[in-house]
């Protein structure tokens, strides 16, 4: 009987044992993964907190070409602020807490990325008679397949390029020339190839004092006289104050016509939210992407980096701009074969 019972109570302690190693070794993994949600929450918020400086303080973007390219995750931001409020909520102990977090990361996350999913009704262009189509497209040095720019540029009145090479220039003007007689700008056998094409006559109206080619020509669309300018500054790679200076000369090139109907198209190697294109929106232009919706035009649409059909573009650095006395459509962003931007198609009216 003494042996059964010590027997049991041997058991007994060994269960016990057993049981508290495996309560102090859930509690030591459920400490060290909240340690670890604290770690991947601070480096998610501190991840963001250059970024948001940036995006409060603009005028540090041209500091430095590492600044410039940091301020291109400013449409992101909300991605590593939803990330640190989700960390804090796995953190927290109380279920209160977590609660909040975890909506708190919700929150941000819908709010911040909401115009990438919700999808507004598209409104029908008005009829052409006061209508602008424009096509806007960088060709990559001219490796772009002049053949998909030709099958863009079907029903649209003016087309822009930008890195036009002479060869590209040679190989587009023998396919287009009969539709798009009028070309004005030039061709080089670096990015500096600027031109625009119409099918109606083009009088040289400005060139930019820019790195790349910028110009500025007039043109009469069915009765309605329209202002156009095909653009290209400069990208950070070339220095942060070139990128800035070169941006302010297309802004001094276009501004004296913001009176007139017109459009600016271009690769403007800014996104919406870098000090370059702000100092365009603070003189009074207005991007064709706040424009009434579209037909297969997102409210998000990435335009570069888009060389391979597999290759998911990140940023819009291409843009249509506009003055005030006309009304813009936001634009419908498309893949152009052998480019690394993708091309728009932007429709204008006169008011």
């Amino acid at each position: 009987m003494d042996q059964g019972g010590g027997g049991r109570a041997a058991w007994s302690l060994s269960v016990w044992f057993r049981s508290d190693w495996h309560d102090r070794r859930v509690t030591t993994t459920i400490r060290r993964g909240r340690t670890l949600a604290r770690a991947v929450a601070a480096g998610f918020g501190l991840g963001a907190l250059p970024v948001v400086a940036l995006d409060v303080f603009p005028e540090l973007q041209p500091t430095s070409p590492v600044a410039t390219v940091v301020a291109c995750g400013i449409p992101y931001v909300p991605i590593p602020l939803a990330a640190m409020c989700a960390g804090l909520a796995v953190a927290s102990v109380s279920r209160g807490r977590r609660m909040l977090w975890a909506t708190a990361a919700g929150a941000v996350l819908v709010g911040g990325l909401r115009d990438r999913f919700v999808a507004p009704a598209s409104v029908e262009p008005p009829p052409r008679d006061r209508r602008l189509t424009v096509l806007s497209a960088n060709v990559l040095f001219g490796r772009a397949d002049p053949r998909h720019i030709v099958d863009l540029a079907q029903g649209v009145d003016v087309v822009a390029i930008q890195e036009n090479t002479p060869r590209f220039d040679e190989a587009l003007h023998a396919i287009l020339a009969a539709d798009f007689p009028y070309q004005l700008g030039t061709s080089t056998e670096d990015a500096s190839g600027t031109m625009l094409w119409s099918r109606t006559p083009l009088e040289h109206g400005g060139t930019g004092d820019t790195r790349f080619t910028s110009v500025v020509a007039t043109t009469t669309v069915r009765g309605v006289q329209w202002t156009v300018a095909n653009v290209h500054p400069s990208p950070p790679q070339m220095g942060s104050r070139q990128w800035a200076r070169d941006a302010q000369r297309v802004l001094d090139l276009v501004r004296s016509h913001l009176g007139e109907k017109l459009v600016v198209v271009g690769d403007f190697n800014a996104i919406e939210e870098h000090l370059t294109m702000r100092r365009f929106a603070a003189a009074g232009f207005s991007n064709a992407m706040s424009g009434s919706p579209s037909a297969g035009a997102a409210a998000w649409q990435p335009s570069w980096p888009a060389k391979h059909a597999w290759a998911l573009p990140l940023i819009r650095i291409d843009h249509a701009l506009h003055s005030g006395p006309v009304q813009a459509w936001r634009p419908r962003y498309t893949r152009v074969r052998g480019s690394d931007h993708k091309a728009l198609v932007a429709v204008f009216r006169a008011l």
